[in-house]
């Protein structure tokens, strides 16, 4: 069944089933009835890729990606939130930790700054919800910098 709409995975669990939230909904979904949707951030004007529950007649699914070069490999583990607010920046990791699992990346450095600490203190409560998300920890050379593992 498609459901002509785009998600962002949430979380990869065990059997190739994955969280995907689409809206405000989060469902379950198997990996056959993933498809990539290429989109665009207008407010950047970058090209970047969600996963959309499509149906069982998938053309590709989320294990048909190429691997990234290496310089791909080094962007997509960086994450830059300074000028963005706190639901900007949730969106934000909640969708490089989308890419960066995809891209078989085991970490992901997410650069949040110091000042009020409230984007921190967000990103952190986000990390801990995810399953996806073994472990974080803040940088031991920049406290402006929280580190998420997978």
């Amino acid at each position: 069944m498609s459901l002509g709409k785009t998600g962002r995975v949430v979380e990869a669990g065990r059997g190739g089933r994955y969280r995907v939230r689409v809206g405000g909904v989060l469902m379950l979904c198997r990996e056959e009835e993933l498809t990539q949707a290429a989109s665009v951030d207008r407010s950047r004007k970058r090209r970047h890729r969600d996963l959309a529950p499509s149906g069982r007649d998938a053309a590709t699914s989320a294990t048909e990606d190429t691997s990234p070069s290496e310089t791909d490999r080094r962007r997509l583990g960086s994450l830059d939130l300074h000028g963005l607010t706190v639901e900007e920046a949730l969106g934000k990791v909640e969708e490089r930790i989308d890419v960066a699992l995809r891209a078989g990346l085991d970490r992901l450095e997410i650069i949040h700054g110091r000042g009020s600490g409230r984007i921190k203190i967000a990103v952190q409560r986000l990390l801990g919800e995810l399953s996806a998300v073994r472990h974080f920890e803040l940088s031991r050379d920049n406290p402006g910098i929280t580190l998420a593992f997978f």
